[in-house]
């Protein structure tokens, strides 16, 4: 019994330690969260983890991760080398010719904009705005807190009005042969477009088969399709932002009637628009016809 009461002074002056080191180093993290500097690191991606998993573990956004890494999907495999800032911002890796002019272009914002939210771009000095940057280094840029694409119409009503899905479908224009349709046809009678997710319009005009034709690149490289259109309201060059008219529908082109062909492809693949709509209530019944 003495032994044990001699011994409650030392457990407790260890408890106490301990205790102020945990605060201590709580605050010390703390400090490190209110950090502006930017910092960037490589992540070897471990086995079954995607991009949910890494966003998770790092506390950033899919669009810091996705953007970052020119990544499309969520799907990842093991040993990929990801760049993982530490806040939510899209890394650019500066490639030969880079300059803060390109840079604004790409990525939609003024130059001033990537002065001030870099100050001197990372210990790069800027002299002008046309100053070659040396290949390899970073940039951190704001960027735009999108979740994906959005239905491409103003209305929303979803998944009834695609008619022709993705996938093998009847050729409409020769009934005894099968094509493969790289998009959606939506049921649109000369009503307003909107772009379904933010970019730069890299085409604007009339486009073989696919009649006037509206194109718009994102920050992530992905493309958005918008044709057989009646009117374009944007031309090349411009930036549209997500949810903006950008044109009316139409049956121009290849068309059996009035409607909207919207495709989304990724380094000119086409891909599944499903899997890259943010919202599966409108599309969860999207499918080939």
């Amino acid at each position: 019994m003495k032994t044990l009461i001699r011994r409650i002074p030392l457990f407790i002056s260890f408890t106490i330690i301990f205790v102020v080191l945990i605060f201590l180093g709580s605050s010390n993290n703390k400090l490190n969260d209110n950090d502006d500097s930017l910092r960037i690191f490589s992540y070897k991606v471990k086995q079954w983890e995607n991009v949910p998993m890494v966003c998770d573990k790092f506390r950033l956004t899919p669009y810091t991760v996705k953007t970052s890494n020119s990544l499309y999907h969520d799907s990842l495999y093991r040993g990929q080398v990801l760049l993982i800032p530490n806040k939510d911002v899209t890394i650019y890796k500066y490639v030969r010719g880079a300059n803060l002019r390109r840079i604004a272009w790409k990525f939609y914002i003024s130059i001033k904009d990537i002065k001030v939210f870099n100050k001197n771009l990372v210990s790069v000095e800027i002299l002008d705005e046309d100053q070659i940057l040396p290949r390899g280094g970073y940039v951190a840029v704001p960027q735009l807190q999108e979740k994906g694409f959005i239905f491409p119409l103003m209305r929303q009503e979803g998944s009834q009005d695609v008619f022709s899905g993705w996938g093998r479908r009847r050729d409409p224009f020769n009934k005894g042969k099968y094509q493969f349709h790289t998009g959606w046809d939506i049921l649109a009678k000369y009503e307003h477009v909107r772009a379904a997710k933010s970019g730069r319009v890299i085409f604007s005009g009339w486009l073989g088969g696919y009649g006037r034709c509206i194109i718009i690149e994102s920050v992530d490289g992905s493309k958005a399709v918008y044709a057989h259109l009646q009117q374009a309201y944007f031309k090349k060059g411009t930036y549209a932002k997500q949810g903006v008219a950008i044109a009316i529908s139409g049956n121009t082109g290849h068309s059996t009637g009035p409607h909207l062909h919207f495709e989304i492809r990724i380094k000119y693949i086409p891909v599944n628009p499903i899997n890259m709509m943010w919202d599966s209530i409108l599309v969860e019944n999207v499918g080939s016809v």
